[in-house]
């Protein structure tokens, strides 16, 4: 009988303990800040080129631009139990090459699919001759794009 009252007096205490191990790990009694999250990342990069294939175009069957994709995964771990922190992060991000010595001007359709997971995005370019542009972050999706599909379509090419 005396075991069995001492038993729930350690759980009672040890319930207590816990409760406020978790509810006051971050309060003016205990002290602790806030710390910025800390991160690792590392990045996947595909490059597609894309083609006229306008039989009229003076780049007819030519490569006139290079789409280059790069994702990002950040992972993040907490300094301290005071930081709220995610555990990771994605970003796919664009620049797109115009490979000609002309300006180029299109509009572009962008489809990922892998499995489950997919995406668009749309837009339209306007670069100059042999000039980079950099069109930032299009998705957030975790998919890794090196096992996906990627269907790029553009119709309108001109150049001036």
């Amino acid at each position: 009988m005396k075991k069995m009252k001492n038993f729930r007096i350690f759980i009672v205490l040890l319930t207590i303990g816990i409760l406020n191990l978790i509810f006051n790990s971050c309060n003016p009694d205990h002290p602790c800040s806030e710390k910025p999250c800390t991160s690792s990342s590392s990045d996947i990069t595909k490059s597609i080129n894309g083609f006229d294939f306008n039989s009229n175009s003076a780049f007819f069957n030519q490569v006139v631009a290079n789409f280059k994709f790069t994702q990002t995964t950040s992972v993040f771990s907490p300094p301290n139990e005071c930081s709220n922190c995610p555990l990771t992060s994605y970003s796919v991000a664009l620049q797109i090459t115009n490979e000609t010595n002309k300006i180029i001007n299109f509009d572009y359709s962008i489809s990922f699919h892998l499995n489950l997971d997919s995406w668009n995005y749309q837009n339209v370019a306007v670069i100059n001759p042999n000039a980079t542009i950099n069109v930032g972050e299009i998705s957030n999706h975790g998919a890794s794009i090196s096992l996906g599909q990627i269907v790029i379509q553009s119709n309108n090419i001109a150049y001036h």
